[in-house]
């Protein structure tokens, strides 16, 4: 029943959504976003412990210690999420005068969950996840106009909209982040040399010092001890 509702959304999404009812309580969607979401902490997890994720700071161990937990985080944050995203649409649609419930607006965002193992899946793939994104847009701007009667212009311009924002602004968040990323791995090298150059003019320097102590000693002990031609004369 469930996946048959996630080939329905991702291969049908108007005629799932247009015979979605807007009443019938939330036992049935918590139930779908949580298979789903439980389904993609799964793929990460394996994800995570076949290709642990390393940088500064970040060791294998801990790559993979993620990926577990994954696992656990995955359904309790898609759980979380899906009301928060619920609440965020039942205010869209309120604005766009679609005189929506928030239960309406709740089974919509939880049936959109079908695209999180397909998102799970082509998360380590670069610009995979855009595409997949984008074809998320299509599945709730096609929701939003089959179920919510909004017309498709308006549904477009706000979704479309939000979507540059959200997707734009977490792209360059992400770019930010592997830009410094990247210059730490840079620094990396170039401070393991400095302190190498630190470290062999401390020895030098103690080389010196330690000559110079010697020296200091062999002219006390030739000052308390003359040489014997001296003592002769």
């Amino acid at each position: 029943m469930i996946f048959q509702q996630m080939l329905q959304v991702l291969t049908k999404p108007k005629d799932f959504f247009t015979n979605l009812p807007k009443q019938g309580g939330f036992k049935n969607p918590l139930l779908f976003i949580l298979t789903m979401m439980a389904i993609a902490g799964a793929i990460q997890c394996v994800l995570f412990l076949i290709f642990p994720v390393v940088g500064p700071g970040v060791s294998p161990a801990a790559g993979r210690m993620a990926g577990v937990a994954s696992l656990f985080l995955f359904p309790i944050m898609g759980i979380i999420g899906s009301f928060i995203g619920a609440a965020i649409l039942f205010v869209i649609l309120l604005i766009l005068k679609a005189n929506p419930t928030y239960e309406h607006a709740y089974r919509i965002t939880a049936y959109l969950a079908a695209l999180s193992p397909i998102s799970a899946i082509v998360s380590r793939i670069p610009y995979v996840p855009i595409v997949v994104g984008l074809f998320g847009l299509f599945l709730l701007v096609t929701a939003v106009i089959a179920s919510a009667n909004v017309r498709a212009k308006i549904a477009w311009a706000v979704f479309g909209t939000l979507w540059v924002l959200l997707y734009g602004g977490s792209y360059l968040m992400q770019r930010s982040a592997q830009m410094a990323m990247n210059r730490m791995q840079d620094m990396g090298p170039a401070l393991t040399k400095e302190q190498e150059e630190a470290l062999q003019k401390l020895q030098e320097t103690s080389k010196q010092w330690n000559n110079l102590a010697e020296q200091m000693k062999k002219q006390q002990q030739a000052g308390k001890n003359p040489d014997f031609s001296q003592q002769k004369k």
